[in-house]
This record gives structure tokens, C-alpha cells and sequence, in this order.
């Protein structure tokens, strides 16, 4: 993750990341018990499956961040590339070419 942001804002970023896993288990125990408790006469591994479907979101949202994440070292490293290309262009010799006053 360090390698996607400035030194500036890795203290930010693991600033939010520690805040929304203290929030998670307050948001996160009330809403199972609940959920238990509302579906515990009709279908007792409803909470079960609500579970699984999170577990499905995340899995989903880190895949899209993998990816985006591969595209972005791509392009760096095709710009690096197409750099090197265009100075190494620029720094050859230039060709002798002919012209009309070298005839006369």
C-alpha cells in the first residue's frame, strides 16, 4: 500500500484504517444481534449467510483494487519506457545528411 501513496499520507491513511476497525465491531454487534433475533423464528443461519455475502463484497472490492492496482504499475511502467525510448532518441547521434551546398 506504500507504494501507491506519498510519504506525506501513509500516517493519514493507517489513521482511517485504525479508526474504522475500532468502529466496525460497535456498528458490527448490534446489527448480528439483531439480525439473530429477527430471523431466529423463520431461518436461524440467516446471519450466517449475511456473512457470507459480506465476505463475498470484500473479496469483490479487493480483486477491483488488485487490478486497478496492476493497471497503475502498467502505465508507470510503460511511461518509464516510452521515457527511456525518447532519451535515448535524443541522445544518439544525428545522422550526416546531404546538403545542396555540400555539392557545390
Amino acid at each position: 500500500m506504500t507504494d501507491t501513496i506519498t510519504a506525506s499520507q501513509v500516517g493519514a491513511v493507517f489513521s482511517v484504517m485504525g479508526a474504522v476497525q475500532a468502529l466496525v465491531p460497535l456498528v458490527g454487534a448490534p446489527l448480528y444481534g439483531f439480525m439473530y433475533k429477527a430471523t431466529i423464528d423463520k431461518f436461524a443461519g440467516a446471519f450466517l449467510i449475511f456473512t457470507a455475502c459480506v465476505y463475498v463484497v470484500v473479496a469483490l472490492l479487493l480483486i477491483s483494487v488488485n487490478l486497478g492496482l496492476r493497471r497503475v504499475e502498467e502505465r508507470k511502467k510503460k511511461a518509464a519506457q516510452e521515457t527511456e525510448t525518447a532519451e535515448q532518441l535524443n541522445k544518439a547521434p544525428k545522422a550526416m545528411t546531404a546538403t545542396d551546398e555540400d555539392f557545390r
